[in-house]
Formats: structure tokens, C-alpha cells, sequence
């Protein structure tokens, strides 16, 4: 399991990052059906106008609009691509597009021109630097921001270098207001959507930090269905499960001759194994019993084939214990015996306790049954021990020895005899 720190830092890097790509995918679209727009506008233009239309500068608005089209779709296929992130030459691309719409007309003025100023496309400036917010990047607003003034300082010096009509200083002041405004307001809201993502995100974080922080003490399954549940009842349901119960042999003996720093950590390296077996199969461990783990195989969810989950998962974890003893031998240490049982039958899956405190687990006569055969397993130098209603149930399965049938054996504190099936070696 990766530290709770790790997943939270990933998180909020993915909640952030896929903000941004959301917000430039946002300002592209738009700008491609503007430029549609305008391409079509430009189209009707020069239609009605074939004097202007057999000129050079008559056809740039056009073509700038095609190339900032073309530019626009190759970067919303690059923003779909893993790790994508908004770049500046987007910011600056709609400034750049706007100019290549007004300068022409500046460059060639008609009687109708009055100015950029006066200009119809200059308001997209404004319009332009006021979308950059959803960027949620403050440094993409201040390109966006830098650009478009460029731009139309540059439109206001072509006014100057071909005689039109010059700005009055109360058009400066206003312009200028605007221009000012406008990102302050695009800036602002870059960092209040950009804060609302960080909280969207702590939120994500705190749910995982629970998670995980939960997971340490219940398995994961269990915890995601309790954070789900939301109300934490005592009770539960009746529903089909596997019991699985191993045991270290003779590990009471060893536990006295090692000190208790060193069998905390031979423990916790056979648990690992173990749990990693369990895992790879399905099963939910319930708990650690000082040497011994239980395993259940259909809770939280039912599960139609826990039976032969059960029964593989007791074969692969002998054989798991098998390679274990050899990295033990290679350290020096003895190698370590185990003995399982395994049932199936109908138990009560839920929260069992009080209000105060709470365990989620199974309780029931298949849980009792499946810690009494593995008893058995240890008294009868047994691998595994298995019921005649998991066997049934499990039917054959590849990688699975076949038991031996014990006949009807009789069980501790139980009324009637148990058919019983044992697994003596691996093969």
C-alpha cells in the first residue's frame, strides 16, 4: 500500500491537472466555432467585396483564421494525451488571431474605419483575456493579458504610422480601465477556481486518507464498504462464505527461544506471503490471531465461486510456505509448518459488537466449523483439512491435488459427525 502522503500528493496533482486540461478544452472549442463563425463571415465578405477580395492583405483574416483553426484542433488531440497541461502559446493564440482579423483593415483602412479603437474585433481582446480565467492559471492569464495589450497597442501604432483617426484621451482611459479590469477579473477568478479545485481535491484526499487509514486495521474491502454504508449499525446479513483458518505449527515453542523483536518480524515476513496469497484470490483476511490468520472468501459481496476460491487459496499457500522456507534457510532460520481449514456454509456477515466499538466479520457455525478442521489439520499431520460441503461445492479445479476422503469424523462440541477431506502433500 502506497503512504497515505504519496496518494494524497497524486491526487491533488490529478484533481489540479485535469482542471486545467478542462478549462483549455473549454476555451478551444469555443474558439474553433468562433473561428467558424468568422471564417464563414470572412467567406461572405469577400464574396461581396471581389475588389478586396483580389488582394493579398483581403485574404489574411481568412488564412490567420485557418491556421488558428488548424492549431486549435492539433491541441485539443495533444490534451488528450496522458499528462497533457495548457501551454502559453495558447494563451497567446487567441491575441494572435484577433490580430490577424484587425490588422488588415488597419493596415488598409476604408472611410468606414475609425480606429482600433472603434474596431469591432479589439473587443474580442477583452473577450479573450477574460476566458484565459478558466485556465485556472494565473501565469496563462498574465500571457493572455500581455498578449492581447501587445496586440492592440500594435493595431493603435498601425493607426499612427497611416494617419487614422487618433484615440481621444478619455477612449485611452476607458480602454485602458477595461483592459486593467478585465484581468484583474480573469486573475481572480483563475485563483478562486483554482482554490475551488484544491478543496474539490482535499475533499478527494480526506476520503482517502480514511480510507487508507482504515484499510491499515480492516482489509480494504471492508473499509470501502463501511465508508459507503455510511451509518455504522450493529447487525448483519445471512449470506454463503468460505472460512479459511491457518496456523503456524509449533510456533508457541519457537516464539520462546527468539527474541520478541526478531518473531515480530519472521511473523510479519509469513504474514506478508500469506495475505499476498489471499489477496491474489480474492479472499478478505478478517484477522490475525497471534500465529494464525482468518481468511473469508464472499465478504463483504457474496461471491458464486467462493467455495473454490477457498480451497486453491489453502493449495497455493502451502505452496507459497514451501518457497518461504527456502529464503528461511538461506538466513539461517528454521523452516516453519502450517496447517488450514477450510468450510463452506451460511454465516452472518455485518458489524458485530455496540455502538462504542464495532468489528465487521462473520459469525456463525461455518466459522466454527472451519477453526475446528483446522485443528484437525494439526492433530492428523494434515496440510489441509477441508469439509465435505466446501469440496462439493468447490467441484475440481487446475492446480488443485486431490483429497483424500477422512469418512465421517467426529468434531469437538458438535451433535453430529463431519465428512472431512485431507491434503496430506503437494504433488
Amino acid at each position: 500500500m502506497p503512504p497515505i502522503r504519496a496518494t494524497a500528493d497524486v491526487a491533488l496533482a490529478d484533481v489540479l491537472g485535469r482542471a486545467l486540461v478542462r478549462g483549455e478544452v473549454s476555451i478551444a472549442r469555443t474558439r474553433l466555432f468562433i473561428v467558424a463563425i468568422a471564417c464563414v463571415e470572412e467567406l461572405i465578405f469577400l464574396a461581396m467585396h471581389p475588389v478586396t477580395g483580389r488582394t493579398l492583405l483581403g485574404w489574411v483574416p481568412l488564412v490567420s483564421l485557418a491556421l488558428g483553426g488548424v492549431l486549435t484542433a492539433v491541441g485539443l488531440k495533444q490534451l488528450r494525451r496522458a499528462g497533457a497541461r495548457p501551454r502559453a502559446r495558447s494563451a497567446a493564440l487567441d491575441a494572435a488571431l484577433i490580430l490577424g482579423v484587425a490588422l488588415p483593415v488597419a493596415l488598409a483602412p476604408d472611410a468606414t474605419y475609425t480606429g482600433a479603437f472603434h474596431h469591432p474585433p479589439s473587443v474580442f481582446f477583452l473577450l479573450a483575456i477574460a476566458a484565459s480565467g478558466l485556465r485556472l492559471s494565473r501565469p496563462l492569464v498574465r500571457v493572455a493579458s500581455v498578449a492581447n495589450a501587445a496586440c492592440m497597442l500594435l493595431l493603435l501604432a498601425v493607426d499612427l504610422a497611416v494617419g487614422s483617426l487618433p484615440p481621444r484621451v478619455d477612449e485611452w482611459i476607458l480602454w485602458t480601465m477595461a483592459f486593467f479590469g478585465v484581468a484583474f477579473l480573469a486573475d481572480g477568478m483563475a485563483l478562486r477556481a483554482r482554490r475551488l479545485a484544491r478543496d474539490t481535491a482535499g475533499a478527494v484526499l480526506s476520503g482517502e486518507r480514511a480510507r487508507q487509514a482504515l484499510g491499515v486495521y480492516v482489509s480494504e474491502e471492508v473499509a470501502a464498504a463501511a465508508l459507503a454504508a455510511g451509518d455504522v449499525v450493529p447487525g448483519g446479513q445471512r449470506q454463503a462464505v468460505a472460512v479459511l483458518f491457518a496456523d503456524l505449527r509449533g510456533f508457541t515453542a519457537y516464539s520462546a527461544q527468539v527474541p520478541p523483536e526478531r518473531l515480530v518480524a519472521e511473523l510479519n515476513a509469513w504474514l506478508g506471503v500469506m495475505v499476498g496469497v489471499v489477496r491474489d484470490n480474492g479472499g478478505v483476511v478478517d484477522k490475525y490471531i497471534g500465529d494464525a490468520l482468518m481468511v473469508v472468501f464472499g465478504m463483504p459481496s457474496s461471491m458464486p465461486d467462493a467455495a473454490s476460491r477457498a480451497l486453491y487459496t489453502a493449495v497455493e499457500m502451502q505452496r507459497a510456505l514451501v518457497l518461504h522456507n527456502v529464503d528461511r534457510a538461506e538466513r539461517g532460520v528454521p523452516p516453519f509448518a502450517m496447517t488450514i481449514g477450510v468450510h463452506y456454509g451460511e454465516a452472518v456477515v455485518g458489524n458485530i459488537g455496540t455502538a462504542e466499538r464495532m468489528q465487521y466479520t462473520v459469525v456463525g457455525d461455518a466459522v466454527n466449523l472451519a477453526s475446528r478442521l483446522q485443528r484437525l489439520a494439526r492433530e492428523r499431520d494434515l496440510l489441509v483439512a477441508a469439509s465435505a460441503g466446501l469440496v462439493d461445492v468447490a467441484g475440481r479445479r487446475d492446480g488443485v491435488p486431490t483429497f483424500d476422503s477422512l469418512g465421517p469424523v467426529r468434531i469437538v462440541e458438535r451433535p453430529d459427525d463431519v465428512v472431512v477431506f485431507g491434503l496430506r502433500g503437494l504433488v
